[in-house]
């Protein structure tokens, strides 16, 4: 996780399967909530959003929050 961005707080990442429904409620209120949007390319069949206060300089460095999430809620999974 990043030691700079403190999830909830900074950012929040939305993902969604590409067969189901975008979740466009979640993201309207993020998109209020946060200064900035950015679509993720994970390389799966799922979309991904990360919303946040901080401005990324590319989609690689978004890329890395969004893993570094991701990678931390898969460690609290039993």
């Amino acid at each position: 996780m990043s030691d700079t961005l403190q999830h909830g707080k900074d950012f929040e990442v939305v993902w969604w399967d590409h067969k189901e429904q975008a979740p466009w409620q979640d993201c309207v209120e993020l998109g209020r909530k946060y200064a900035h949007y950015c679509a993720v390319d994970m390389g799966d069949d799922s979309y991904y959003a990360l919303f946040s206060n901080a401005r990324f300089d590319s989609n690689e460095a978004a890329k890395k929050v969004a893993w570094a999430y991701l990678d931390s809620i898969a460690e609290e999974v039993p």
